[in-house]
């Protein structure tokens, strides 16, 4: 029980992206009477479907109606929906009349709608139209969605006992690094696959599959990986201290290229987050695909697909290849591939005891990687969308 109804009584609100603000007000003075459900609490798989159960479960759907939201085709989806199966529809009207398009969502006889422009009043509308304390007419909104928390923990747990096991085994360093990099693959499927999607470590905010957290996910398996395969190698070799056996030298120009990977990681969501206020002249929206600001984005988690990772973000090169991104997911492989055969030289010519640094980059192929990551920044900074000036 909260302030005297149910946690379970709910409101679904229905608001544009780029009304947060507003979002955030309401949502902090109703967390004490309602539970409130909207679009960005919802994850996973078969999103609409979602939030068609989730308007279905809730007692008040509260549209917050903005210049933003009025050409929302979501919110028209949302409103649809609410209508359809007659819920009291509160409107926090911000704006003078409302649109020729949603009046034709909202021309219903059955539906009750109450349309208030100030704040307080919303919220009053809202408590006065939430079903009291009788169980029987409450209706949960959503399910929650399912908390994978203890079998990663189990996972994390899992994998450091087979880390340790393997690397104080007796076996030959090359063996042991293989065994592993498979390990730590087969976790990162894992707490990818948590999230709805086989591959879902590589896929960022706008469910789409990320060159630049490829990159990431590749040099931490690959560094990771051998640098605890040598180090416990040589804790578990006689003679030498513990002290020394974590000793192990990173050569400045492979601190370098994960630097150069984690500016990419950084840099991306920061420019990409700046185009998505912008407003674009041809706004995009198909069955898997739609448009913040002048951004691209996959509807849906399950609509990321490997081939993201060679296209445009952009409305105007969404669906091409973008060259830059090509340039530097082969450098990526060439690299990758290149300093594995190194580290796997080294820990094959070498015993642990003789082993106290990692193989040096070429400071040439850093300067190249620098460049070939310039690049891809820069590209993703020039807006290729018309704006709607």
């Amino acid at each position: 029980m909260i302030g005297g109804f149910k946690i379970a009584q709910s409101v679904y609100i229905s608001y544009d992206n780029k009304d947060k603000g507003s979002l955030k007000d309401i949502t902090d003075k109703l967390k004490d009477i309602s539970y409130c459900c909207s679009r960005e609490k919802i994850t996973g798989d078969k999103i609409e479907t979602q939030v068609a159960n989730a308007i279905k479960g809730s007692n008040i759907v509260l549209l917050i109606y903005t210049e933003n939201s009025k050409g929302s085709s979501e919110v028209k989806t949302d409103l649809e929906v609410a209508v359809n199966h007659n819920k009291t529809i509160v409107i926090y009207n911000q704006l003078v009349e409302t649109s020729k398009g949603l009046e034709g969502v909202l021309n219903t006889p059955k539906t009750k709608i109450i349309t208030v422009k100030e704040l307080d009043k919303v919220i009053e509308e809202i408590k006065a139209a939430l079903v009291k304390d009788e169980p029987d007419k409450v209706i949960p909104c959503l399910e929650k969605p399912k908390d994978h928390s203890i079998i990663l923990i189990l996972g994390v747990v899992v994998l450091s006992l087979i880390i340790i096991r393997i690397g104080l085994w007796p076996a030959p360093m090359t063996n042991k690094w293989l065994i592993i990099l498979f390990s730590m693959f087969v976790f990162f499927i894992v707490v990818g696959y948590s999230k709805g999607k086989l591959m879902g470590i590589l896929i960022d905010d706008r469910n789409q599959m990320s060159l630049s957290r490829f990159q990431m996910v590749l040099w931490t398996l690959i560094f990771l990986s051998a640098f605890i395969t040598i180090a416990l190698s040589r804790i578990a070799t006689p003679g030498i201290e513990l002290n020394d056996a974590l000793n192990i030298e990173i050569p400045t120009t492979l601190w370098a290229l994960i630097g150069i990977s984690t500016v990419s990681l950084v840099g991306t969501p920061l420019i990409l987050s700046q185009k998505k206020e912008l407003e674009a002249k041809d706004p995009l929206e198909t069955n898997s695909m739609v448009s913040v600001g002048t951004v691209c984005k996959n509807k849906s988690i399950n609509d990321a697909k490997f081939s993201d990772m060679f296209t445009g973000d952009e409305i105007d090169d969404c669906c091409r290849i973008n060259l830059a991104k090509v340039q530097m997911f082969f450098f990526t492989i060439i690299i990758v591939i290149s300093y594995s055969a190194l580290l796997f030289q080294l820990m094959y010519s070498n015993s642990p005891d003789q082993i106290n640094d990692f193989p040096l980059f070429s400071e040439s192929l850093i300067a190249l990687l620098a460049i070939s990551h310039g690049g891809y920044l820069t590209q993703k900074a020039v807006p290729s969308t018309p704006e709607n000036k």
